[in-house]
């Protein structure tokens, strides 16, 4: 059930026009913004296994279609992600504190810091 939120949220903001789409992300609050990239992480890890088992079937077409789908995914991903940690970079609401823990704990347990998230310069 909620996965289906999350996509009814990705195919809106891929069938809106580019500002139309900023202006809904704008609009969202810290937390579903943050719900979202949560579910992103948990789907992406899902959804990796499932292309390597289209691809090791030989399942072409299929498999082409879940890569043009999960780039549609990666542009929204971007674009929710520029919202919450460049435009709202200041912000300390509990959605940014808990983002920022898990990074420190995810450090924590495996050694490995988690790639920056992107800069307003870079």
């Amino acid at each position: 059930m909620q996965h289906q939120r999350w996509l009814k949220m990705r195919n809106a903001l891929l069938q809106a026009e580019p500002q139309a789409s900023r202006t809904t992300i704008q609009r969202l609050p810290c937390t579903t913004l943050q719900a979202w990239l949560a579910h992103h992480a948990w789907h992406t890890a899902q959804e990796h296994f499932h292309g390597k088992a289209l691809a090791a079937h030989s399942e072409e077409d299929a498999h082409q279609a879940w890569a043009v789908e999960q780039q549609e995914t990666a542009h929204v991903y971007e674009a929710v992600a520029e919202e919450f940690w460049q435009v709202r970079a200041a912000c300390t609401c509990v959605a940014h504190r808990v983002a920022q823990d898990y990074r420190l704990v995810y450090t924590a347990l495996t050694g490995e810091a988690l790639p920056e998230e992107p800069t307003a310069e870079g």
